[in-house]
């Protein structure tokens, strides 16, 4: 009896060390990683001080402009998927808007154009090297578009840091695309 005691409270003890150790992975290092390209027949234009992007024929805009500092918009000739940046305050534009924090999240909260709180919940990775340089978080959860189209944001890995680089919106259907335009970005 005094056996089957100690049985109980060993196997006990190692489900709870098992439980508690279990960990939910919480990595973007498991999402796809989508890799950084050229595509030959597309335009190359500049998208931030240090930076250029690849777009598509037939997508319009003025690009990046700006007198003290930079802003970037460009759509596709139907208007669905659109490419914008504008970190500005009173002063100046920055290239790069919010920081994400010391670990890269598998989510984000943020406003959409109503100031309405939306989660991004689903990740797309871009990487250079097997390096990831680059996370686009996206989701259809707006009030403000009726689920029409997806809301997005690109981080870029910049001096080490994911910093805010774009907003996108794009219908679902335009998801591939708006990947082969990430996947364009590079450094100068």
């Amino acid at each position: 009896m005094e056996v089957m005691k100690w049985r109980s409270i060993v196997t006990i003890l190692i489900t709870i060390i098992l439980i508690t150790n279990c960990k939910k992975d919480n990595s973007i290092e498991n999402t796809t990683c989508n890799s950084m390209t050229t595509i030959d027949s597309w335009t190359t234009i500049s998208f931030k001080t240090n930076y250029t992007i690849q777009v598509p024929s037939g997508f319009k805009g003025l690009g990046m402009a700006g007198f003290e500092g930079n802003t970037f918009f460009k759509f596709s000739n139907d208007t669905t998927i659109i490419l914008e940046y504008g970190y500005c305050n009173d002063l100046f534009c920055n290239d790069f808007g919010d920081t994400l924090q010391t670990t890269v999240p598998l989510n984000i909260k943020v406003k959409d154009n109503s100031n309405n709180l939306i989660t991004l919940d689903k990740i797309q990775r871009f990487c250079q090297n097997a390096e990831t340089v680059g996370v686009l978080y996206y989701s259809n959860d707006s009030i403000s578009n009726s689920n029409l189209y997806w809301n997005g944001r690109l981080y870029l890995k910049d001096n080490g840091l994911f910093k805010q680089a774009m907003q996108i919106k794009f219908p679902a259907s335009g998801l591939e695309t708006v990947n082969e335009i990430i996947e364009t970005i590079k450094t100068r």
